[in-house]
């Protein structure tokens, strides 16, 4: 089972432009327009937050305009948010840690849902 790539637009209301990327897909756009290539390289972007549960391990990573916007004091300082800000959160199926059975660590990647942000469409 191959990673699913998911793309919407932050406006609170989830409608809009937002598609699906098939496994593997690097360049494109999804039915709603929207370009994968925008976020190529989110891999290497800095985290944000991370969660789990008993099924998934979860990261939100932000990109450096993402990252600037929130030592600036985003959401709090009622700045809106910059154009180029861009958040990535991946799933991972969680499993236990074979060194250290009270941890666990991400397994299998389930999906990555990518988020164009902008004061136009938050």
């Amino acid at each position: 089972m191959g990673c699913r790539v998911t793309v919407s637009p932050c406006d609170g209301r989830r409608r809009g432009r937002s598609g699906h990327f098939r496994a593997g897909q690097v360049h494109g756009e999804s039915a709603g327009g929207i370009a994968f290539s925008l976020f190529r390289g989110y891999e290497a972007w800095q985290v944000i937050s991370i969660s789990r549960n008993e099924r998934v391990a979860v990261v939100i990573l932000g990109n450096p305009v993402m990252i600037d916007a929130y030592r600036a004091g985003i959401p709090g300082n009622g700045k809106p948010v910059p154009d180029g800000a861009k958040m990535a959160k991946v799933h991972w199926t969680a499993k236990q840690n074979a060194f250290f059975p009270d941890a666990t660590v991400p397994g299998r990647l389930v999906n990555v849902a990518v988020n164009p942000l902008s004061a136009r469409n938050v």
